[in-house]
This record gives structure tokens, C-alpha cells and sequence, in this order.
């Protein structure tokens, strides 16, 4: 995918990726401070 996308398709996936990755961290933290009120 990667070799035959073209550059900006490819930056805009790994934009993406990089916002669901940051937020993931985000509800991780979420989470974790939950479970340590319990």
C-alpha cells in the first residue's frame, strides 16, 4: 500500500493514525484514573 499510494494519501493515513493513537493514550488515562478510585 504503502509503495503505490500516492505521498499525500499516505501522509493523511498516518495522520490518522497518530490522532487514534493520541487518542487512545487519552482514554488509557481516563481509565486508569477510574480504576484507581475504586
Amino acid at each position: 500500500f504503502v509503495d503505490r499510494a500516492p505521498a499525500d494519501v499516505v501522509q493523511k493515513e498516518r495522520d490518522s493514525l497518530a490522532d487514534l493513537q493520541s487518542q487512545l493514550a487519552t482514554v488509557e488515562a481516563a481509565l486508569e484514573t477510574l480504576r484507581s478510585m475504586t
